[in-house]
């Protein structure tokens, strides 16, 4: 049903701006034929324009609204707010974080005390620590 009220609401639209290019085209071609009308009849098309507009322009929103409260948008957004699962953190044991300080203070006397140790040389060595290698 949201299909067929977007289209509906899109050649509405659509139709709209057709009659204010019919609208031009006319009154183009009246002056060109120095042809007076009245004031109703110039202001015809304008108003039809407006009223495809309007229903178009409802259309489109009631189409966006059932879209919205159908059950696989509601699937979907339920998915998407759905609290993501806390990642468990690595549960390093107090000898397992001591044998990373003592790797991370070994890379630093070779490479400087300036240098940036990034996250993955630290799981790296704690993975060494739970092999059971010892810094050098």
């Amino acid at each position: 049903m949201s299909d067929i009220l977007s289209l509906l609401g899109i050649v509405l639209l659509l139709l709209g701006w057709a009659f204010i290019v019919i609208s031009i085209v006319l009154n183009v071609r009246r002056r060109r034929k120095k042809i007076v009308v009245s004031r109703r009849k110039r202001w015809q098309w304008w108003v039809l324009a407006v009223v495809m507009w309007i229903l178009g322009g409802i259309c489109v929103q009631m189409a966006k609204r059932e879209t919205e409260s159908s059950p696989i948008h509601d699937a979907a957004v339920t998915e998407l707010n759905a609290p993501m699962p806390a990642s468990s953190p690595p549960t390093n044991s107090p000898d397992t974080e001591a044998c990373v300080e003592h790797w991370t203070d070994a890379y630093r006397k070779e490479q400087g005390q300036d240098t940036v140790v990034t996250q993955d040389q630290l799981d790296e060595w704690a993975q060494w620590c739970k092999q059971g290698k010892t810094a050098p």
